[in-house]
């Protein structure tokens, strides 16, 4: 099966997908041998792609076996040549990558990040999970560090925090 075809097969019992649009999915190798689901939605059709969320992801993991993740199109505008030209914030390579962290973590909430500097320059980023879903998303965790690699090219370690009461 195709995500389209499971897509396809939710709009019966969720109607709120017809008007849904994905833009492209790929899958990304994680280190075990397995793959990653990652599907491209439009930037503005992001927020009604997370009211239905769960049950998307639910269903496209159950079918093509895969861990799944749904994030937006998002592009990033290079520094303009002139003054007078102006780049919005939100296409800043920061900005996008922020963005990009927070559609893959999504439905959990990010409660810390740090940034490890190692000694010869090389920078590490620390996410660290709430954990409530704990038990749910401690499988994901190596697809999670899989997904913000081939995305965003910087290397991540996702936990849950021993300091989160």
């Amino acid at each position: 099966a195709t995500v389209a075809e499971v897509l396809f097969g939710l709009q019966a019992s969720e109607p709120a997908i017809e008007e849904l649009q994905i833009m492209k999915a790929k899958l990304v190798p994680i280190t075990d041998g397995t793959n990653a689901l990652i599907v491209i939605v439009p930037k503005r059709q992001y927020r009604a792609w997370q009211k239905v969320h769960k049950k998307v992801v639910d269903e496209l993991e159950k079918r093509l076996m895969h861990p799944t993740f749904v994030i937006a199109q998002r592009s990033i505008m290079k520094k303009p040549g002139s003054k007078r030209m102006h780049r919005p914030r939100g296409r800043t390579l920061r900005a996008v990558h922020e963005a990009v962290l927070n559609d893959i973590v999504f439905p959990d909430d990010i409660v810390a990040k740090r940034t490890r500097f190692a000694v010869g320059g090389a920078q590490l980023l620390k996410v660290y999970l709430a954990p409530k879903d704990k038990d749910v998303t401690k499988d994901r965790l190596p697809a999670l560090k899989a997904v913000h690699k081939k995305l965003t090219g910087k290397d991540a370690d996702f936990e849950f925090p021993t300091f989160y009461c």
